[in-house]
């Protein structure tokens, strides 16, 4: 049934008295669509009154769609030429309360081992985070963006 009952011509009742060995779905036509298992089963429908109405087209099935890639946001605290040192550093800031993580170089890169104090998809929640620190006295690092590759 619709909310307030709006739109309704009748309530019809379909029942079926299929045999056992035959099918027991039925495809049905016109408003009503759908296949139905009705084996033994009596199904209450709503028919729908569409008359005066024009056809609405049928949607067509979406293609898939890619996940979009995010840029990421990182306030670095640190960066160090060793991943021992910027180990060093998370044990020691995970000691104060953060959640730090270290961010590998490419291999083969002559890229350092930067260390994010906090990341987000969002830029302006890691600038607010950054504030925050330099509010209680603690210094902070930079913004890192993390950009996604094709």
């Amino acid at each position: 049934t619709l909310p307030g009952g709006e739109g309704l011509a009748e309530e019809e009742t379909l029942a079926t008295g299929d045999l056992p060995g035959e099918s027991s779905e039925r495809e049905t036509e016109g408003p009503l669509r759908g296949t139905f298992d009705a084996y033994n089963q009596t199904v209450s429908i709503a028919v729908l009154d569409t008359a005066g109405q024009r056809p609405v087209a049928e949607p067509t099935p979406e293609q898939p769609r890619t996940p979009r890639r995010r840029r990421t946001y990182h306030l670095i605290g640190a960066s160090f030429g060793t991943q021992r040192g910027a180990e060093r550093y998370v044990q020691e800031r995970r000691a104060e309360g953060y959640d730090p993580v270290i961010l590998f170089p490419p291999e083969g890169s002559s890229m350092s081992y930067r260390v994010a104090l906090f990341s987000h998809t969002d830029r302006r929640q890691v600038e607010a985070f950054a504030e925050r620190l330099r509010r209680q006295g603690k210094k902070t690092g930079w913004i890192f963006e993390e950009i996604p590759k094709p």
